[in-house]
């Protein structure tokens, strides 16, 4: 299953530098060392004006790791594909 959250980073990050800044590289990074999500359940990231959009690959056992609950607990909205 996939599942896309879109976490409002410039919010509750303000010295996030790439403020505004569209990148998939930057995006990437910033969910691998900001929110501890293991790069094996990330599918997409992109960094964009309405913040930090991640889609990731769901299984039953990561939804009970502290990182998941993390985002779950950070996004905006989130949408199953």
């Amino acid at each position: 299953m996939e599942e896309m959250f879109l976490i409002p980073i410039m919010d509750f990050d303000p010295s996030w530098m790439m403020k505004g800044y569209e990148s998939s590289l930057y995006a990437l990074e910033y969910c691998e060392y900001t929110l501890d999500i293991p790069p094996e359940y990330i599918l997409d990231s992109f960094l964009g004006e309405e913040g930090l959009e991640v889609t990731l690959s769901v299984d039953e056992e990561m939804i009970r790791e502290d990182w998941y609950l993390n985002l779950k607990r950070l996004a905006c909205y989130e949408r199953a594909s």
